[in-house]
């Protein structure tokens, strides 16, 4: 009867070993020169790829698969697998979850969701899935021409740092995807994200985006939101051109530079700050933003490229003094009323103010290079050029037929400053013309104080501002004699106090006050208010 039992007892053992067996099929799968990959598929549909290096690819009729891809619910993956092949997994439609085994001491591997040591996905590796989320991480470089096509359940897609490239159709038809962001080094292919309903793009990590030849976002049909990061520090050429539904765009405090036509075309996008990092801003950058009513430079902006503002419709802009160079055809069609002109601009292209709604034109510094046909097609007699008659670098312009001469009458307007050096050494008057500005005066002296700037309404003045009145700018001063001075004859101040002795921090601006000294003997004092 024992025998019988042991026996019995074997036969179960030996039948749920050919069971399990049964219940699993394993598949090498890497490809010839690349490693030993294998496959595992588990009844419940668990997929998992195990060894060292690259998957071999695979059609996309799967005729080639080795398992069923209606079988395949879960996918593990080994953290040593480094490519997945073309079309593996493809219309694997039952698919919902990816994780990433990583070997650990103990021979227990730790699971991560998303693909944590792949670093390329080939083509249509994962289209025709189930997905709802993907975690690429820092490993992942490239991800193949429709790698993800047709994931229409697919909601949540985070890049790792590494990526550098992201293939045609890549994320086509992938409906559900409403926020994505992409980092700034990343090569896009055309169509990558065609037919989707992506409102909200960032545009994140550190350095400089990629320049297009093609923009390649403009499959993003819905995109509202574009931000750019602040560790980003170029906007790409072409980046988001002709994307006709944007209308917010927020760019990062890091960039320096903005490429061609990186904006063009947006026709919905209503406002725009740049940013004082900015340094140039590339040619044709908002071209044809014909709701683009609203525009504020930074004061880093040095060069504004031709174009940059074609058929705009704003109505005013605010040069900042440090702009050097505007480009041919930068306000071309812009219905500007008026514009002054900094100090620091050298250049003006040619028709750069162009088809504009110019009435006043005023030049602040000396005579800079000016284009051809600055002025063309704006009405003769329309618009005023006024420019600093005294200054010698205009010494014998003339404006082009049709313009009128600022300077005809003297100069026009003229303004005077007066300096209240507030107890301090004369300081003359300067008169100076309309909208230029004043140069500022030698600093006065007045004797126990040191000058601490001149003010207008309790604000340090700033001498780049234009005078478009009388001002008046007051000196301010701060008492330097103080405790531990030494008067002439050679007592040594030790402190101040009130009539009925109380110790005083400072000296007394006005009134009446005690000053003790070094010697013991002590000194009422009056000072009277300036």
């Amino acid at each position: 009867m024992k025998r019988k039992l042991q026996q019995l007892s074997i036969t179960l053992v030996l039948l749920a070993i050919s069971t399990a067996a049964a219940a699993q099929i394993t598949w090498a799968i890497g490809t010839p020169t690349a490693g030993n990959v294998t496959a595992t598929l588990s009844s419940d549909g668990t997929l998992t790829i195990s060894g060292t290096g690259a998957m071999k690819n695979y059609t996309r009729d799967h005729a080639d698969f080795p398992w069923t891809a209606s079988a395949v619910k879960k996918l593990k993956i080994s953290s040593t697998v480094t490519n997945i092949g073309n079309c593996a997994f493809q219309g694997c439609s039952n698919l919902t979850d990816i994780i990433t085994l990583q070997e650990r001491p103990g021979g227990v591997a730790r699971e991560i969701a998303g693909l944590r040591g792949v670093i390329s996905i080939g083509e249509g590796a994962f289209s025709e899935t189930a997905l709802t989320e993907i975690i690429l991480g820092n490993s992942v470089t490239t991800i193949g021409d429709g790698a993800f096509y047709d994931c229409r359940k697919l909601q949540t897609v985070t890049f790792g740092t590494g990526i550098t490239s992201i293939g045609e159709w890549a994320f086509s038809e992938c409906g559900r995807i409403t926020d994505i962001t992409i980092p700034c080094n990343v090569n896009i292919g055309a169509d990558t994200f065609t037919y989707n309903n992506i409102t909200k793009l960032t545009i994140s990590g550190t350095g400089a985006m990629q320049d297009y030849t093609a923009p390649p976002f403009t499959s993003m049909e819905n995109l509202a939101t574009v931000i750019i990061g602040n560790g980003v520090t170029h906007i790409g050429d072409n980046a988001f051109g002709w994307i006709g539904n944007i209308t917010s765009v927020t760019i990062g405090t890091a960039v320096k530079s903005i490429g061609e036509y990186a904006f063009g075309g947006c026709g919905s996008l209503p406002e725009i700050i740049i940013p004082n990092s900015v340094e140039s801003i590339g040619d044709y950058v908002f071209s044809e933003c014909t709701a683009l009513a609203s525009v504020q430079l930074g004061t880093g902006v040095k060069s504004i490229g031709a174009g940059v503002f074609d058929v705009c419709v704003f109505t005013a802009i605010d040069i900042p003094n440090g702009v050097e160079t505007i480009g041919d055809w930068a306000f071309n069609g812009v219905p500007l009323t008026e514009i002054i002109i900094p100090a620091s601009v050298n250049t003006i292209g040619e028709g750069a103010f162009a088809y504009s709604g110019l009435t006043d034109i005023l030049f602040l510094g000396n005579k800079p290079s000016l284009g051809a046909d600055m002025f063309q097609y704006i009405p003769a007699d329309r618009l005023t050029l006024h420019y600093p008659c005294e200054n010698a670098s205009w010494a014998g312009y003339t404006p082009p037929a049709g313009v009128i001469d600022g300077c005809s009458t003297g100069g026009g307007t003229q303004y005077t400053v007066t300096f209240d050096s507030n107890g301090g050494s004369k300081v003359l008057p300067a008169t100076v013309y309309e909208h230029s500005t004043v140069t500022a005066p030698e600093n006065p002296t007045r004797t126990g104080y040191t000058f601490g700037g001149w003010y207008k309404d309790d604000v340090v003045f700033d001498f780049s501002t234009p005078i478009t009145e009388n001002i008046t700018l007051t000196a301010q001063w701060t008492f330097t004699t103080g405790i531990g001075e030494v008067p002439a004859d050679g007592r040594k101040v030790t402190g101040y106090y009130t009539l009925t002795g109380i110790k005083l921090q400072d000296e007394p601006a006005s009134g009446f006050y005690i000053i003790m000294y070094d010697n013991g003997r002590a000194e009422k004092r009056m000072k009277s208010p300036l």
